[in-house]
């Protein structure tokens, strides 16, 4: 069996250099429209990455802000500081060491509650109450006793202090 000469035949010839010509064509019309859609999304990827990027930034700038924001809350939720005036300072005529010395003791009673939450401070308020006016605070060979009159429960415990002066007993 014997293939025929197709290529003598011009209609033949004509149609598989139509196929041959459609085939370039498709290939160039292929690989621009690939190219077009490959560049695309080489652009879209660089820019979800750069949007990644940025982003993440984002994350961590709220993963920090929030880290500090938490332990401002909890410095907020603690007691930072105590500060105790003394109501009839004054009316004693009581000197400036003298008094300093009192506050000086009287923190020195509660200071433990520094770094407790407020909450814990407020429930155990009477106990801190007995551990300042159940004792007797000696400055210049004289006795001198506490009595609270007034509080405030926040980041800063503020007590008003009333002083009493204990008569001396010589034997």
């Amino acid at each position: 069996m014997r293939v025929p000469p197709y290529y003598l035949r011009p209609g033949w010839q004509r149609f598989f250099a139509g196929i041959t010509i459609g085939v370039l064509i498709g290939w160039a019309f292929f690989l621009n429209h690939y190219g077009k859609v490959y560049d695309h999304m080489i652009v879209k990827i660089k820019t979800q990455e750069d949007e990644i990027i940025h982003l993440q930034e984002d994350i961590e700038q709220l993963k920090n802000d929030q880290v500090k924001q938490n332990e401002d809350n909890k410095n907020k939720l603690t007691v930072q500081e105590i500060e105790i005036n003394f109501s009839n300072d004054k009316a004693l005529k009581l000197s400036q060491l003298t008094i300093h010395d009192l506050r000086h003791q009287a923190l020195d009673q509660i200071s433990d509650v520094k770094g407790n939450s407020i909450e814990s401070v407020f429930q155990a308020r009477e106990l801190i109450y007995r551990t300042i006016e159940n004792k007797t605070y000696v400055v210049n060979e004289r006795n001198y006793r506490f009595r609270i009159i007034g509080d405030s429960f926040s980041t800063t415990l503020h007590f008003t202090i009333e002083i009493h002066i204990e008569p001396t007993s010589n034997s």
